[in-house]
């Protein structure tokens, strides 16, 4: 930001907006975790790389969840257990970069980095503080309508009619009205904590307990994870449960650390690992890793994110291999296995839309791009999420 005061005043009006979670469900979630990381349930993340604005529409939010709902039961019947069904979704607006700038058609600009922060267009790329607290009011608006439409309330006629014809789009204009949910069907949300001024103004101390109540689910990034910055820091200090991406930098030494700054007391559901590799480094990487967790006696929640390290550019769009990303997943949970440690979850980065930025299925080579909506990274759309988990 060009503009410090300005980035202070916005967090500070952030400061007197209400919270957006309650402690009360991310106790919730932290139960869930819990019963994952004793090998009762298993977690599913899945949603957009990054978060628009303007997807915060009716139709898209009820056909985010009802894609969310498809896989969660599709899971369910592959692992043989209840399915944790966390979104990225209502706060997924900020996202680290490699590159602080980019070149579009000859012109070199500031990299996006989420809506939160600056647009997607090459005219709004300037970082603009006001964008904080617009995003705050959209990832209200979301969880607000995510409270109204709790997974449980879609009829099942319905459902069978959506995996059928996969009309996402058209989906919310052909609901009856929705049956009272039940409270083990609640989607949390997820984000990652990347902006430390946006997240410093919604966290709150209650009764000595301090929550980050911007969203049920946070987790510092690969970029972000060092055991002296700010990020762990503010991390430290939360009641919240904690993601942690570890990918093949991180070493031993550090993981233990992470392990003992962030859970000192070795708390149930508190810690939640996730595995950031690429298919090539999970022999290299995975073992040490869970030797580490085995010999620190710590309890954690081990995740697959097989899609960060998949990353690679074809032309002009960077895209994954569905096939790549489903052997990450097989080899993260075959070598956990075999070093005394369980795979309890997965984390994708997929939409319900028909796009065409991952290959595999339907998205070959030819038509790789016809339909590229992502703000940033390669999502799995609906047909190629679906045969993912349907081959675990």
């Amino acid at each position: 930001y060009e503009d410090v005061e300005a980035v202070r005043a916005e967090a500070a009006k952030l400061a007197q907006l209400p919270s957006l979670v309650a402690p009360s469900e991310i106790e919730a979630l932290r139960a869930q975790l819990r019963a994952a990381g004793e090998g009762k349930a298993f977690v599913l993340i899945a949603g957009d790389c990054a978060e628009r604005f303007e997807d915060c529409t009716e139709a898209a939010i009820e056909a985010k969840l009802a894609f969310l709902h498809l896989l969660g039961r599709h899971l369910q019947s592959r692992v043989g257990l209840p399915v944790v069904r966390i979104a990225r979704i209502a706060g997924q607006y900020a996202k680290p970069r490699s590159e602080n700038f980019e070149t579009i058609n000859g012109e070199k600009f500031p990299s996006y980095r989420g809506d939160n922060v600056n647009r997607l267009e090459k005219e709004h790329r300037n970082p603009d503080p006001k964008l904080l607290v617009e995003g705050y009011f959209r990832a209200a608006a979301t969880l607000n309508r995510i409270a109204q439409r709790r997974l449980n309330d879609i009829p099942q006629s319905a459902l069978e009619e959506l995996q059928s014809s996969r009309d996402f789009a058209g989906f919310s204009a052909r609901q009856a009205p929705w049956k009272k949910a039940a409270a083990e069907e609640w989607v949390f949300a997820a984000h990652e904590a990347l902006l430390l001024e946006f997240e410093s103004a919604l966290t709150r101390t209650i009764d000595t307990v301090t929550y980050d109540l911007s969203g049920h689910f946070l987790w510092i990034g690969e970029r972000t994870r060092a055991l002296d910055g700010a990020h762990i820091e503010f991390f430290r200090g939360l009641a919240n449960p904690i993601g942690v991406k570890i990918g093949p930098t991180t070493t031993t030494e550090e993981l233990t650390k992470y392990l003992k700054t962030l859970n000192p007391q070795n708390e149930d559901g508190k810690i939640v690992l996730i595995t950031r590799l690429g298919l090539a480094n999970v022999a290299a990487n995975v073992p040490r890793f869970a030797k580490a967790v085995t010999e620190a006696g710590a309890r954690v929640v081990w995740i697959s994110d097989p899609m960060h390290g998949n990353t690679f550019k074809q032309g002009a769009y960077k895209t994954r291999r569905a096939a790549d990303l489903l052997g990450e997943i097989i080899a993260t949970r075959d070598a956990l296995a075999a070093n005394g440690q369980t795979l309890n979850g997965i984390h994708l980065e997929a939409t319900p839309f028909p796009v065409t930025e991952c290959l595999g299925g339907p998205v070959s080579e030819t038509n790789l791009g016809s339909v590229y909506t992502t703000g940033c990274d390669p999502r799995l759309n609906f047909e190629q999420s679906w045969d993912l988990i349907a081959n675990l």
